[in-house]
């Protein structure tokens, strides 16, 4: 057996009582904390980068929370030490002075806080290596309420880009020079090119231009329209003068619009009068038909053709409800003919009789029911020879360049949808998706002016003031197709 002296064993005594005591103590600091988390004052969200520049917001104030097992907030009594780099601070506040990345750490008592913030700091200069300025398209009107967003893009040495999302930066955005109020976005009221640069703390971006158009002046022209219905519809449910007075509000361009580009067809759709044989009709654009929805295709795509045959189109804008012809789409789907490959023959409603078309090629709109009209807008869009503004994705040049090339998509929860280029825009085109009907740009109606001008299955306009229809221009012969819309897409819930 071995003995210790007698001067040592009181010393061991004291020392593992000492120990106790420290253990003791370790429990009882914030007895019930579990977990003890350093977080800015009121919960923001530290930045990816504080510029030294930026003497606003380059304070940081801090405050603790503290979580019991269960992870539940609870808020004991404790005045936190805060340390940055490991070493304390006098207060709740720290002031970046200077570039370097600092931690952030919070210490009550013996307790140390089971996080850190992390930040970096330092000058313009020193970080930024690229400084981009964009736009969604390179086009806007030239007036005076036209507004063309502009985003800033700051990539840092490393290439990352930098998440703005927060900062207050003071960018200054120049045109032709000239340093504007506002930085958000361009206005223009005279036609022309005009040359856009921004600067941040002595940091330019670059350069870019974009073009401010003067409105195309066209001749105003009104097309009848007859709304087909089967033999059981409620037709007090259907107003045609109504539906086509929404419609008019679009392609006149008078519905409230964030479009910069967005443009006036001078094109109007009004409620036909009379019927193939001169008749005036009971309601004038209606028409009720003499059978309901056919159960079989073959007998439906029949029917169809004969009333359209009936009703020539160039005379009318033929629109069916509920008689579906081709039965290949979903439930809520509408379609509408879609003009292709455009030929030199002109034919007249005689020459026309003779012509038998395939169920897909058959000049007409299908509306899925009554409650679909407010898509309206949208498949006489495709009946004027437009696709859908995300109908070339991004694998193709888009066919407008005043329309942001980009896929189908939703918006996200600030209403920006994102090009092809990930530049973000807000979208309310009339033949996009999931987006308020709102608009046409100038070239879409430029295109659809051309479509016009080639008298595509179209009847003769109306002069305006006429409460007759002139009469019938020969209409080229087109080969189209059909091309279909879904029905929440465009509004429609089912």
């Amino acid at each position: 057996m071995r003995y210790y002296p007698k001067l040592i064993c009181p010393f061991i005594v004291g020392w593992l009582f000492s120990l106790l005591l420290s253990c003791r103590s370790k429990e009882n600091v914030l007895p019930g904390v579990a977990s003890i988390q350093i977080i800015l004052f009121q919960n923001k969200k530290p930045r990816p980068f504080y510029f030294l520049e930026d003497s606003a917001h380059n304070q940081l104030r801090f405050e603790v929370y503290y979580f019991d097992e269960k992870g539940t907030f609870i808020q004991p009594l404790a005045t936190p030490q805060f340390l940055v780099n490991g070493s304390p601070i006098e207060a709740d506040h720290f002031t970046l002075t200077k570039a370097g990345q600092f931690v952030f750490t919070a210490k009550i008592g013996n307790r140390i806080s089971h996080n850190q913030l992390r930040v970096e700091a330092g000058s313009a200069t020193d970080y930024i290596s690229r400084f981009e300025l964009t736009t969604a398209v390179p086009f806007l009107n030239a007036n005076t309420t036209s507004r063309l967003p502009v985003f800033f893009t700051i990539v840092d040495k490393q290439g990352r880009t930098l998440d703005t999302t927060g900062y207050s930066l003071p960018i200054k955005l120049a045109v032709n020079g000239v340093t504007q109020v506002k930085n958000q976005f361009i206005t223009a009221t005279q036609a022309g090119i005009y040359t856009l640069q921004a600067s941040l703390w002595g940091v330019k971006s670059t350069s870019l231009t974009v073009t401010a158009r003067k409105p195309s002046s066209y001749e105003l022209v009104r097309f009848p329209v007859i709304i087909h219905v089967p033999q059981s519809a409620d037709v007090s449910q259907i107003d045609p003068a109504r539906i086509l007075a929404e419609v008019n509000q679009t392609y006149r361009a008078r519905k409230a619009s964030v479009d910069p580009n967005q443009a006036d067809a001078n094109i109007e759709f009004v409620p036909a009068t009379t019927d193939p044989f001169g008749q005036p009709l009971a309601v004038a654009g209606l028409d009720r038909l003499s059978f309901d929805n056919p159960a079989s295709v073959d007998t439906a795509a029949r029917l169809v053709d004969r009333v359209v045959h009936q009703w020539c189109p160039q005379q009318y804008i033929n629109v069916f409800m509920s008689v579906d012809w081709l039965r290949i789409y979903g439930r809520g789907f509408s379609y509408a003919y879609l003009p292709t490959n455009l030929t030199s023959s002109a034919l007249t409603c005689e020459q026309l009789k003779e012509i038998t078309w395939t169920a897909t090629a058959i000049p007409a709109i299908y509306i899925y029911d009554q409650h679909s009209f407010e898509g309206l807008s949208h498949e006489l869009g495709h009946f004027l020879g437009l696709t859908h503004t995300f109908a070339n994705g991004c694998s193709y040049v888009g066919l407008f360049a005043d329309i942001p090339q980009h896929e189908e998509s939703f918006p996200d929860s600030r209403g920006y949808k994102y090009s092809c280029r990930h530049i973000p825009y807000v979208s309310d085109f009339v033949m996009d998706y999931h987006a308020p009907p709102n608009s046409f740009t100038l070239e879409q109606i430029q295109y659809i002016r051309l479509i016009l001008s080639r008298l595509i299955y179209l009847p003769g306009s109306l002069k305006p003031g006429n409460a007759q229809l002139r009469k019938a221009l020969p209409n080229e012969l087109a080969q189209g197709t059909t091309i279909a819309c879904k029905p929440v897409a465009l509004g429609v819930t089912y």
